[in-house]
């Protein structure tokens, strides 16, 4: 899989499809209003990416911290 690699070891490295959609998640998450914990999701089928999502208080609540 990603084997420890980073893009300064080879300028034309490309991620594996796991590592990739990890760092689409981890992305998602930075979304998330609560400060204390976030999470991102995505649902992937087929290569494609159907849905995504992060956690947060319910519609009208204050933010979590």
């Amino acid at each position: 899989m990603f084997a420890g690699k980073t893009l300064r070891d080879n300028k034309n490295f490309r991620p594996d499809k796991d590592r990739y959609y990890l760092n689409i998640a981890k992305a998602v998450a930075q979304r998330s209003p609560c400060t204390r914990r976030q999470f991102g999701a995505i649902i992937v089928k087929g290569d494609v990416i159907v849905s995504t999502g992060y956690n947060g208080p319910a519609s009208g609540s204050i933010n979590c911290n």
